[in-house]
């Protein structure tokens, strides 16, 4: 009996090996065989609109670049992209159009989102060295695939001084949570939590997702700037985990700016935050103030966030692609501004989609930056909406009328490839 089961399962996992063997044939066949639809082109090249400025802040300027490139992992598990062909979606078709179309835009500073380590670590880094960067990654503690954050600055214009990993599951944050919350139905003014049982594992375990930022603290122009690279949960469930998650990276923040005794140091946040505008997460990163009936305080059934309680002391941000409506297009700026004014909210003062599927338009993407002491000077204007929903393949290959972006004519991406030009404040 022994024998013949063994022999079974001998037979079965040589059928098996055959057909994956068969399965990657296939595939392989698809990509060699692949051509690009005649119609198909690359996209628009998206042009820099320049913003009036004020002569206040005088200084050298520099450019920074976020980017969601996808996982490839993630792309062949999760089944979004369905509509585009497989072979667009391979992943060694992808990677060489991702650093073409990141390199082009000629940023000072870029910083990556969802890199796999053993991309950044066979492929990225040196690409990007050969074009003059240094790169710094950090990788999420668990998970598969294992992916991560990457910064890249070039060398000519920076050193990295120091390099803080920030995991937002680690203990030190969720110690930190339950001095945030109180009891549903209490009044958060005069709620004692010394009257009240602690928060339980339970409710905390929520907070624990193995989120990551890369902070680096930046020598450049005979001073510091701090460059924060994060991507934060994607569970559309937990908004009060997300808002977290941005808590405890502004609070890092700040007490980087307490050790170095710099309350003025220059900041700039870049990342997928998976947050609508007007979302807490993004309600704290640009007003510091949140309303405490806003739903997203409510942490679990029982327990929700004291807003005021959530306030940062020092560091005040503003989004950048808000400086459109703050601070006005330039007389030369005029001529690229028409897809600024369609595609930008006046509400948000967001882009209208940072992320473009079949299903799913919404903007998750953002740089945020310290408005005290850095100043934007240009931005690359977004993403045309009539570009990606009524073009039949013209710039992106799909089937039917589903669509997703592929930039560069074809990588399936967040559309979350944001530059902006800042002037920094002399010291």
């Amino acid at each position: 009996m022994q024998e013949t089961r063994a022999k079974e399962a001998s037979e079965s996992s040589s059928e098996s090996q055959e057909s994956s063997s068969e399965s990657q044939e296939l595939e392989s066949r698809k990509c060699e065989n692949y051509t690009e639809p005649a119609s198909a082109n690359p996209p628009p090249q998206r042009r820099l609109v320049s913003l009036k400025t004020e002569q206040t802040i005088k200084g050298p300027k520099f450019t920074v670049l976020t980017y969601n490139i996808l996982a490839d992992k993630w792309n062949e598990s999760d089944r979004k992209h369905k509509a585009c062909p497989a072979a667009a979606l391979e992943w060694n078709n992808r990677k060489h159009k991702l650093v073409s179309e990141i390199i082009a835009y000629n940023a000072d500073i870029i910083c990556l989102q969802e890199v796999e380590e053993e991309h950044y670590k066979k492929y990225f880094l040196n690409q990007f060295r050969n074009h003059g960067y240094d790169g710094r990654y950090l990788v999420k503690p668990s998970g598969n695939p294992k992916e991560g954050c990457a910064t890249f600055f070039l060398r000519e214009r920076f050193s990295c001084m120091e390099e803080i990993e920030v995991v937002y599951g680690n203990q030190e944050f969720c110690n930190l949570v339950g001095e945030k919350l109180y009891l549903t139905g209490h009044d958060p003014q005069s709620y004692d939590p010394k009257s009240h049982s602690k928060p339980t594992q339970k409710t905390l375990r929520r907070f624990r997702a193995n989120n990551i930022a890369l902070i680096l603290l930046l020598s450049f122009d005979s001073s510091l700037i701090c460059v924060a690279n994060t991507h934060v949960l994607a569970n559309k469930d937990l908004p009060d985990v997300k808002m977290w998650q941005a808590y405890c990276l502004l609070h890092k923040l700040e007490e980087i700016s307490m050790e170095k005794g710099n309350d003025d140091m220059p900041m700039v946040i870049c990342g997928d935050f998976n947050s609508f505008p007007r979302s807490a997460a993004h309600c704290l990163l640009v007003g510091n103030e949140i309303d405490q009936n806003h739903t997203h305080l409510e942490a679990g059934t029982k327990y929700r966030f004291d807003a005021n309680k959530l306030k940062r002391r020092s560091i005040e941000l503003s989004s950048a692609y808000s400086a459109y409506f703050e601070q006005g297009v330039s007389d030369c700026g005029d001529e690229n501004d028409d897809v600024m004014k369609r595609w930008m909210n006046p509400e948000t003062k967001e882009p209208v989609f940072t992320h473009y599927a079949s299903d799913f338009q919404e903007t998750l993407d953002y740089i945020f930056y310290t408005h005290n002491n850095l100043e934007v000077e240009k931005l690359l204007e977004v993403v045309d909406w009539d570009t990606v929903s009524q073009a039949e393949d013209k710039y992106i290959p799909s089937s039917g009328k589903e669509k997703e972006i592929h930039h560069s004519g074809w990588d399936p991406a967040d559309i979350s490839d944001l530059v902006d030009e800042w002037k920094k404040s002399d010291d």
